[in-house]
């Protein structure tokens, strides 16, 4: 019993850094913790935990003072597998809680629809009134991550209303093209 005692606190304090790790670098939370919260979380959640599993086991086993002193032998038996599988199961059960409250970022995709958005209002603001007629021809290419060439015709389709829109800036960035050449068909 003695080297369970021993084995105990060293296992808390093992899980209780792997769980402060699990927390800063993928949180259940939207908040990311610092790192003395996180550990201090951590280890009262541990010791809680532990608290907890080895309380229903004293009470399976219903009884005298003496069948919580078997309980207590059979939860930290070699020194404490119970206990370690227990706080592994916690801090599993930390990181799959973590991944599911991950927002799922589709980068390519929310910057075109911020693209979309600043088309909309570039157009209504700066463009006249053939190329807000012909809005429904705006045609887009990307440059490069999160920065778009966009051209809107003009009647004559061989000319275009054309600019460039930066969405990796909040809120996004317009600057007009000096060129009126539309951009080519994609690729296929």
């Amino acid at each position: 019993m003695v080297a369970v005692a021993m084995r105990l606190p060293s296992l808390i304090a093992a899980f209780s850094v792997i769980d402060a790790v699990i927390l800063i670098h993928i949180p259940p939370v939207p908040t990311r913790p610092t790192p003395l919260a996180a550990l201090i979380v951590a280890t009262v959640a541990n010791v809680a935990l532990v608290a907890v599993v080895s309380r229903l086991v004293a009470t399976s086993q219903r009884g005298s003072r003496a069948s919580m002193s078997q309980a207590r032998s059979r939860m930290w038996p070699g020194g404490g597998a119970v206990a370690a599988l227990t706080l592994m199961a916690g801090s599993v059960g930390l990181g799959v809680a973590g991944l599911a409250a991950r927002q799922t970022v589709v980068v390519e995709t929310d910057a075109r629809a911020i693209n979309a958005d600043a088309v909309r209002a570039y157009v209504r603001a700066e463009g006249d009134s053939e190329v807000r007629r012909n809005l429904e021809t705006a045609g887009t290419r990307r440059v490069r991550e999160g920065v778009f060439r966009n051209c809107v015709a003009y009647d004559d389709r061989r000319r275009a209303f054309c600019f460039f829109v930066d969405t990796t800036q909040r809120p996004a960035t317009v600057l007009r093209d000096a060129s009126s050449a539309p951009n080519p068909p994609p690729a296929r």
